[in-house]
């Protein structure tokens, strides 16, 4: 049967900016499932115990800096009253950049990137808040090679999403609205050809769901009412032929070609 949500297919999930204990920032135009808040959290630790009072740390102010057991510098933070300000750097214990994060007032602000151990980029991303809190700007991760993985435009709150195979053809595109995933998502074979279609509403399936072979011919069709099966489910051979068609009442196998 063709996946419940597309947030099934694991090539939709894209984490990037967790390299060495930076603080992450998330891809947000992945799918709605995984969606997440473009805005990096410091990390913040305070002591706590019911039973021993703990003191009270200051907040952080100044240049902070970590360092590998071998005595390799592992990164540099810069703090004012507690909150992240400047550029936060990471770093590979053979010295090679690893991310770069600039901050203000514990936001990231401005272009984010990390890089592979080789000095490749592997993510940037330049993402800011309009006064309804909807993310503006782009983010991009790549394979090693350098060929883009994937790429997000975000528009107010509109995010248009691609991914991409390691030759660089298209390899699914997906549109999200406020959190939701809206419209038809789409995949590709790497020739091109169309692979598969699933219309979305509010981020439930709602529609026709189809599959097709590489030719082009139609290979399966299912019907879908919020996100259940509802309606014909049809599977076809390379020829066209249909092999089997199975019926369903709001996701439970019916005899019924006409679920009410």
């Amino acid at each position: 049967m063709l996946p419940v949500t597309a947030s099934h297919d694991p090539a939709f999930t894209t984490n990037v900016l967790h390299v060495l204990g930076a603080p992450s920032i998330a891809l947000g135009a992945s799918l709605p499932a995984a969606t997440q808040d473009l805005t990096p959290q410091p990390v913040k630790s305070a002591a706590h115990s019911t039973s021993v009072p703990q003191a009270v740390k200051p907040p952080r102010d100044g240049t902070f800096t970590e360092y590998y057991p071998s005595g390799a510098l592992k990164k540099v933070e810069h703090y004012e009253s507690g909150q992240l300000n400047g550029l936060s750097q990471g770093f590979y214990e053979n010295g090679q950049l690893a991310y770069e994060i600039p901050y203000e007032h514990d936001l990231c602000s401005g272009l984010a990137r990390t890089f592979y151990p080789n000095g490749q980029l592997k993510c940037e991303q330049a993402i800011s808040y309009d006064d309804h809190g909807r993310s503006c700007g782009y983010a991009r991760t790549y394979y090693e090679n350098g060929v883009t993985s994937s790429s997000s435009l975000h528009q107010h709150g509109l995010v248009t999403t691609k991914q991409f195979y390691p030759s660089g053809h298209t390899m699914l595109s997906t549109t999200i609205v406020d959190g939701l995933t809206e419209g038809t998502t789409t995949w590709y074979y790497e020739s091109g050809a169309l692979k598969r279609t699933i219309p979305f509403s509010h981020s439930l399936i709602e529609g026709v769901a189809c599959e097709y072979y590489e030719d082009g011919t139609l290979a399966r069709a299912t019907t879908y009412r919020h996100d259940l099966p509802h309606g014909p489910d049809q599977s076809y051979d390379d020829q066209g032929k249909l092999i089997f068609a199975h019926y369903y009442n709001q996701g439970q196998l019916t005899t019924s070609p006409q679920p009410a």
